[in-house]
């Protein structure tokens, strides 16, 4: 704790302090005090059990499938090699739906061509870790009547994670991650957003999530194919990103959101 004895600060003056940190966290506030008034503290957060187990106790796969069964089995495949007994939950809005009946898969049929956030309630979502594409999310703040901006900007990185020297502090990962059930909750995905929410996801969990990129874990992406059906609910029209900024504009008070 620092303290600065005896200093006349005006008040027009105490608006113009700056201060520059070390290191970056999502969850950490300075407090400068210049008077004290008596107040009341609030009660202590209460104790939990720490994990015991294997990873397959603590971690559930999710994963949402429409129109890619190829895909789907490969994925399958791919964790089975590594986690024999770990649960996966597949949550399928397919026209028509083909049944997964291997052991420890439980698999929701939805109507067809739902949106990501109709499945938020079987979402493992926080700590976020994830490789090849990551970002941070600045926000800029704006005049009364217009609102600010964010900027949303790629490859970018902040301080090391304490600890995980190869693990770095950002705003968001790719949409492949290992997250807190209880974290992603509370931040929740937009219901008005039908097809592409991976970044706005990250926009609205700004400044309660901690999120983290690890440059010694790698994720591979399958082999593109040519799905006429699936690209056409794949890829919104162009009115779907004015929808977003009326969006936030009205959500948020965002005036812009800049991608770099």
């Amino acid at each position: 704790m620092q303290s600065i004895p005896n200093v006349p600060l005006p008040g027009h003056n105490i608006q113009l302090l700056l201060r520059d940190t070390e290191a970056f966290s999502g969850h950490v506030r300075d407090i400068i005090v210049f008077w004290v008034f008596p107040g009341a503290s609030n009660q202590v957060d209460m104790p939990g059990t720490p994990p015991m187990g294997d990873i397959s106790s603590h971690v559930t796969i999710t994963t949402k499938t429409f129109l890619r069964y190829t895909q789907l089995k490969a994925l399958l495949s791919s964790i089975r090699r590594f986690y024999s007994n770990i649960k996966v939950i597949i949550a399928d809005d397919s026209f028509e739906p083909e049944h997964m009946t291997k052991e420890h898969i439980e698999q929701y049929f939805m109507p067809p061509a739902q949106p990501f956030s109709r499945v938020s309630d079987l979402q493992v979502g926080g700590t976020v870790q994830g490789n090849q594409f990551y970002f941070s999310i600045l926000y800029e703040e704006g005049e009364e009547m217009e609102g600010g901006c964010l900027h949303r900007k790629s490859k970018k990185k902040f301080s090391s994670l304490p600890g995980y020297p190869q693990c770095s502090l950002t705003s968001g990962v790719v949409n492949f991650f290992l997250a807190r059930t209880d974290a992603v909750q509370k931040v929740g995905f937009d219901p008005k957003l039908q097809r592409v929410a991976h970044s706005e996801f990250f926009m609205d969990g700004l400044g309660s999530l901690l999120v983290a990129t690890c440059n010694h874990v790698s994720i591979g992406h399958q082999r593109k194919q040519n799905q006429s059906k699936y690209h056409h609910f794949r890829y919104p029209a162009r009115s779907d990103a004015e929808f977003k900024l009326r969006l936030y504009f009205f959500k948020n008070h965002l005036k812009c959101i800049k991608y770099g």
